[in-house]
């Protein structure tokens, strides 16, 4: 059975709820039950906080929640929205694996994700023409054709430098 981190609240309220509501839900815990069950999993200044709430006010787990969030508002982490992961762009030094991986660092962030917006963000934030062209005429269908149109470009430009090089040396030994 997972245990829930006592939350003393340093860290982001939301979680800690969501944390708590995940473990209660799997246990078929009542609103009533979640009630009395929360303080358990609190310490300190924040239990005191919840010792001097007034019982009448808090008539559900949902209640109780909204309070519990806006007193500790401030400990809150700043949710990144799609956005936020559209306006990314791939940067003139960046490698395009450095660029898939950003994204996907991002886009864990953002709640409630729909997987076209991350399609897009990615689609749209690549700045290599060869490939954006390649993107372009055969669309992939989803995130897996993708990142596999991706890996055959980076798979290929890498071919392409090694050729390069291998032309520029002879000219090299030629010279001297």
């Amino acid at each position: 059975m997972p245990t829930i981190e006592q939350y003393g609240g340093m860290t982001d309220p939301e979680d800690h709820l969501e944390s708590f509501k995940s473990v209660m839900l799997f246990q078929g815990a009542s609103d009533a039950i979640m009630c009395r069950a929360f303080p358990s999993t609190l310490k300190g200044s924040v239990r005191q906080w919840f010792a001097c709430l007034r019982p009448l006010l808090v008539t559900s787990f949902m209640e109780l929640g909204r309070a519990f969030i806006a007193n500790f508002m401030s400990s809150r982490v700043y949710r990144k929205t799609a956005t936020n992961l559209l306006a990314i762009r791939q940067h003139s030094n960046e490698m395009l694996r450095a660029f898939l991986t950003r994204v996907n660092n991002e886009a864990s962030e953002v709640w409630d994700l729909d997987p076209i917006v991350k399609f897009q963000a990615l689609h749209s934030g690549i700045r290599d023409v060869e490939l954006k062209k390649s993107l372009n005429m055969e669309e992939p269908a989803d995130m897996y054709d993708l990142f596999s149109h991706c890996e055959k470009h980076i798979n290929l430009a890498k071919v392409l430098m090694v050729e390069q090089e291998k032309e520029t040396k002879p000219e090299k030994k030629s010279q001297e």
